[in-house]
């Protein structure tokens, strides 16, 4: 099977601050790759190098087998990968099912002639986006919020809206930054079973999650960083007795379930 998403040596500094260095990884469809790692080990940076927020200062970033690293955000969201935050970026004051429609203009095929003419092209695809954005919020399990303000809803339904919006652009490859957080355990639950759908569905998956039963549970492969550099790489049940992860990270050997 070929990668997705394959990164060769990548490397970012901010002035004389290494976020990360040298670091390769591979991503496959309907596959979960996982990042751990200590605060500050470049998780987050990567994933913003990844998708186009900063330029690498070394390395390559090919995306199904196209160069990607340096291309505008717009462009590799287009190209089909797509993020959530790890602090929640929702349109606040749009409500959800809006939330879902933004998103989705990144496929629109209409022009600016049939919005302002209000053509059948445009009021057909209006009808469609309302349609897939209602199967989107159904399919996170929020649809029952769909006209309600994004700044209205509970911490952990913003959470979902931030997978929903970015299903919308129809990616094969979705990085999720840290989803977890702040949710409770029944939440974590529902989180779990989107993610295991979205793999059933062919997406590829790239993971940061603190949550550590979380990832044992659900992650094909690990990649721990640590200081911006691969620790270890491996299966979870590999990663949970690592003596160098235990020691980095972990604090105690995991029971892989």
């Amino acid at each position: 099977m070929k990668p997705l998403l394959s990164v060769i040596n990548l490397t970012k500094t901010f002035g004389g601050l290494k976020a990360f260095q040298d670091i390769s990884l591979d991503a496959y469809p309907g596959k979960i790759l996982t990042i751990i790692g200590p605060n500050g080990a470049g998780k987050t940076t990567l994933f913003n190098t990844l998708t186009g927020i900063y330029t690498p200062d070394s390395g390559e970033i090919y995306f199904e087998g196209e160069r990607v690293d340096g291309l505008p955000t717009s462009a590799i969201c287009c190209r089909g990968m797509a993020r959530t935050f790890q602090n929640i970026r929702l349109f606040a004051e749009m409500t959800a099912l809006e939330n879902i429609q933004v998103a989705e203009f990144s496929r629109d095929v209409t022009g600016w002639h049939d919005l302002l003419l209000r053509t059948p092209r445009f009021l057909r695809s209006e009808k469609e986006s309302i349609e897939r954005a209602f199967h989107l919020l159904e399919s996170v399990g929020i649809v029952n919020v769909a006209n309600h303000l994004a700044r209205n809803l509970p911490y952990g339904l913003q959470r979902k809206l931030e997978i929903a919006r970015a299903l919308a652009t129809k990616p094969r490859m979705l990085l999720l930054d840290e989803p977890g957080a702040g949710m409770n355990p029944t939440e974590l639950n529902d989180l779990i079973q989107i993610i295991l759908k979205l793999r059933e569905e062919g997406t590829g998956i790239l993971l940061i999650e603190h949550h550590m039963k979380v990832v044992m549970q659900i992650s094909d492969e690990v990649v721990v960083l640590d200081h911006g550099e691969e620790l270890a790489k491996g299966i979870p049940s590999e990663i949970s007795v690592n003596p160098q992860v235990i020691s980095a990270y972990l604090g105690e050997a995991l029971t892989h379930p």
